[in-house]
């Protein structure tokens, strides 16, 4: 595959997003969920519409599905509902990129947007890491080096 005049790809046809325009859209990149489930290094994170603001004002039902690696970076992405499509493109580029979920935590993201959901995804993950990481620091002063 090229990218660009005539320069190679490394793009694998996993790293190909696959996007169904039907009611609801559904858009998908990479590791889905049933594939992480089996796979003791990968998480799967979701995050409901109805708990994006604009989802809620706009009566929008959905969900996006991240699955990530231990150091958070993005393996894979569902996401059905509308805009589907939409709200795959970001995440696409922070995949292709290696941007991990903890530096997305970090971008301002337009509100009230579904794409805002993103940004509340991310949050919580990052939130959710910090809180082990303190954790295990804290267990390590507490009871030695053996721990975590």
């Amino acid at each position: 595959m090229f990218s660009g005049p005539f320069k190679k790809s490394t793009t694998s046809l996993s790293d190909i997003p696959a996007i169904t325009f039907t009611d609801p859209e559904v858009a998908r990149v990479g590791v889905d969920s049933d594939t992480a489930h089996r796979a003791k290094e990968l998480a799967v994170l979701e995050l409901a519409y109805s708990e994006i603001d604009r989802a809620v004002t706009d009566e929008q039902e959905g969900f996006i599905e991240v699955v990530v690696d231990e150091d958070g970076a993005i393996q894979g992405v569902t996401v059905v509902g509308p805009q589907a499509s939409e709200l795959l493109s970001p995440l696409l580029v922070a995949m292709h990129r290696g941007v991990t979920l903890d530096r997305l935590a970090t971008t301002m993201f337009a509100y009230p947007t579904l794409a805002s959901g993103l940004n509340i995804l991310a949050s919580r993950y990052a939130t959710k890491q910090a809180s082990q990481k303190a954790t295990v620091r804290f267990m390590r002063r507490l009871w030695g080096a053996s721990v975590g």
